[in-house]
């Protein structure tokens, strides 16, 4: 059912006097490949026709190298999507809904999947200014609220066509695409380079864990060839053990399908889910959901204590200490460490170091995974208890004043951000005096 939206013009307010509001159908055309024609992953070709999805038009320009192909036949079967400079493409399903970019180049013959539309603008409108528009702060969030079953995002080519734009003289939009690409270019050239900034930190901070958790912290300690290629040599006096030989390794459960039957729910029971970890940072001191007792009944309880790693998914080995205890899902694993052999906060660490051993052991299909037995198989150094105090101390402060700047950064990110699509929607809105531009 196709959802009705109501007008824009409440969410943007009063445009200047010689500024109008028109409806896009009017002054574009949304095109979108159907999807029963049932294209296939397994007709992709070597070369041919460039074939553009959501994650090519992510960026600042749109991505034509990293693309699929298909066949002239699969091409030319769309002629309505046939992509031309100047096409607004705009993503209409899934987590990306709202994705926008526009073709302002066009390397070679190229059409879309069937989660992006095509809006191709007619004289009134120019194609930078709707792009610009469709990326403000009223449009996205205008956007976010279409919703079609299930939950699951989608616009329908009939919502987009109805959707309000503010319509200036093309001169108008033109010089405020102009000054927008100006403005935009700097901001994402500074963000840029505070993203690489924290990609630094992060390379420097996985390698001193790596550095600590397999040559420890004596310089002038005696080694021996580990055996294993990654670790290299490792202090004499340390062992070199497969994970399983020093943790009980638990896997999450919750048995019942559908998970989201809200009989399960509700309880005096954490039920811990794999964004809890992700986004835990060291320790899971809090959580969003719990479990009755009919769901805790279907559940697998981990104690205060355990190592909690997702093993599915985007955040796939992601890694948290959980502060108390708590039920987890089939999607993530435990690792109760061995009292004698290793602590809880050394694991934390020497997991650090592994992520690309895991990496390496990992099920790529639709999505990530990570065997439970191939886990408990990874060798690993580890040096006696006291010395695994050590470590964990010396990290500890080593670490921190760079997660302290990490995070300082990624606040500057985030008001980079907002102020970038904050100075989009007063552009597109007429809230901005452009004159000297247009002069």
């Amino acid at each position: 059912m196709t959802t009705v939206l109501t007008s824009l013009s409440a969410w943007v307010g009063q445009l200047p006097n010689s500024w109008r509001w028109g409806r896009l159908g009017p002054l574009a055309s949304v095109k979108a490949r159907l999807g029963w024609r049932g294209l296939k992953a397994e007709e992709y070709v070597e070369s041919g026709y460039i074939f553009l999805a959501t994650p090519n038009i992510k960026g600042r320009e749109i991505d034509f190298v990293g693309v699929n192909f298909i066949n002239e036949q699969r091409y030319v079967e769309s002629p309505e999507i046939m992509l031309r400079e100047g096409d607004v493409l705009l993503a209409k399903d899934g987590s990306t809904l709202g994705t926008t970019n526009v073709v302002r180049r066009l390397p070679a013959p190229a059409t879309v999947n069937s989660s992006l539309a095509v809006v191709r603008v007619g004289e009134e409108l120019d194609a930078v200014f709707l792009n610009y528009f469709f990326k403000s702060g009223p449009m996205q969030s205008f956007i976010a609220q279409v919703k079609d079953g299930m939950g699951v995002p989608h616009l329908f080519q009939a919502d987009i066509r109805k959707f309000d734009v503010p319509v200036p003289e093309r001169s108008v939009q033109r010089v405020i695409a102009g000054f927008l690409d100006r403005k935009t270019a700097a901001i994402d050239a500074l963000i840029a380079k505070k993203e690489r900034l924290i990609e630094l930190l992060q390379e420097k901070r996985q390698a001193l864990i790596t550095q600590a958790v397999t040559k420890g912290l004596d310089p002038k300690v005696q080694m021996k060839d580990s055996g294993v290629e990654w670790i290299g040599s490792v202090p004499t006096h340390w062992e070199v053990l497969p994970l399983l030989r020093v943790t009980r390794i638990v896997r999450g459960r919750f048995s019942h399908r559908p998970r989201n039957d809200p009989r399960f729910y509700g309880g005096r029971h954490p039920f811990i889910q794999t964004g809890d970890v992700a986004n835990a940072g060291r320790r899971i001191t809090g959580y969003t959901q719990t479990l009755n007792e009919l769901g805790f009944s279907v559940s697998k309880q981990f104690p205060k204590g355990t190592l909690a790693m997702v093993i599915t998914g985007a955040k796939t080995g992601e890694v948290a200490i959980l502060d108390f205890d708590a039920c987890f899902p089939d999607s993530v694993v435990g690792f109760v460490p061995g009292r004698d052999r290793v602590t809880t906060e050394y694991l934390y660490y020497l997991f650090g170091a592994l992520r690309p051993a895991f990496d390496a052991v990992s099920v790529v299909s639709t999505q990530e995974n990570l065997n439970v037995e191939r886990i408990g198989a990874q060798l690993a150094a580890l040096p006696p208890l006291q010395e695994q105090h050590d470590i964990v101390r010396k990290l500890d402060v080593a670490l921190a004043d760079s997660a302290t700047l990490c995070g300082a950064i990624k606040s500057q990110l985030d008001k980079l951000r907002e102020y970038r699509q904050a100075l989009i929607t007063a552009a597109v809105t007429g809230k901005l005096d452009l004159s000297s531009e247009a002069a």
